[in-house]
């Protein structure tokens, strides 16, 4: 959970440094990537406005199998602690 704190935090830094909007998605950081870009869950916004949820998301969340590469997981196939439910919340 707290990297998702500081990614969410970082990315405002940047849009706010950049002079960028933040993401106009309705439905941004709700742990669904929605932007359609490849392996999104939808197409509910428009491309690359729902960076937090594409980029920092495990495909292979909840399948039984703790894959965030953190102790004890099984693999690493997932950046560090998106597969929190197969990983006991580490």
């Amino acid at each position: 959970m707290r990297t998702r704190f500081w990614t969410i935090l970082l990315s405002s830094l940047i849009f706010t440094l950049m002079g960028c909007p933040p993401s106009i998605c309705e439905y941004r950081e709700d742990g669904d990537c929605d932007d359609g870009r490849a392996r999104a869950d939808t197409s509910l916004c428009e491309y690359g406005t729902d960076d937090v949820d594409c980029l920092y998301s495990c495909d292979f969340e909840n399948d039984g199998d703790c894959d965030d590469g953190g102790p004890g997981s099984d693999t690493s196939l997932c950046p560090g602690g998106t597969d929190a439910n197969d990983c006991g919340g580490l």
